[in-house]
């Protein structure tokens, strides 16, 4: 969920050229709807169960991506509010759900500790995850700047800055926010792959209760 919303920002900002005031209004639509996919998540476990709200979730999520994957270059910002609040209403369902699902694979007397557990995993998860898509972010900039010399890590960096765009070169704008797109259409597109990953481990996990 974190680098969905980092992908996102950074497409608000530096691909779609918002400014910082907007571009953080982009996750707006994702902090609604996650509250109301948290509130909503009980009656939905109760129609279906579990593990097919988990199911709805993912599915939802892998759309989320695979949405944001698709949009072009040129998108209008108000695709982004689209992605985030599908993003957030998935991330909604799936959270709570799998809290509960982690406590009452357990037996009571286990509910503490797989619950740090659980949050420490997400926590690692995380991390790697999000330095993964670093690592991927920058093998794109290495890429570009070395294809057009003109196009330097600093210069991308600042593309995303409204004040800092101002001291950019017009001619040199259009290829720096082609290359930021680049990098976030990638991201997408491992982030789909990842979310496709979860939904299938999830598919084959058994779900057993724990005993009391």
């Amino acid at each position: 969920m974190v680098f969905t919303q980092i992908i996102c920002l950074l497409g608000g900002q530096g691909v779609m050229g918002a400014t910082a005031l907007v571009g953080g209004m982009v996750l707006i639509p994702s902090a609604i709807m996650l509250v109301i996919g948290t509130r909503n998540v009980n009656h939905l476990i109760q129609k279906v169960g579990e593990k097919k709200t988990i199911y709805i979730g993912f599915s939802i999520m892998v759309l989320g991506a695979i949405f944001l994957f698709s949009l072009p270059e040129h998108a209008s910002i108000v695709m982004l509010f689209l992605a985030t609040a599908i993003l957030g209403t998935a991330f909604g369902i799936v959270n709570i759900t799998l809290q509960v699902a982690v406590q009452e694979s357990v037996a009571k007397h286990l509910i503490g500790a797989a619950t740090a557990v659980n949050a420490l995993l997400r926590t690692m998860g995380t991390t790697l995850v999000l330095s993964g898509l670093s690592i991927a972010l920058n093998r794109t900039f290495t890429e570009a700047t070395a294809h057009n010399p003109k196009l330097t890590t600093t210069l991308l960096n600042q593309i995303s800055d409204a004040k800092a765009l101002k001291n950019i070169p017009v001619n040199l704008i259009a290829p720096l926010r082609h290359t930021l797109f680049n990098g976030m259409h990638l991201l997408a597109l491992i982030s789909g792959f990842l979310l496709f990953i979860a939904l299938f481990v999830n598919w084959l996990d058994p779900w057993k209760k724990g005993l009391e």
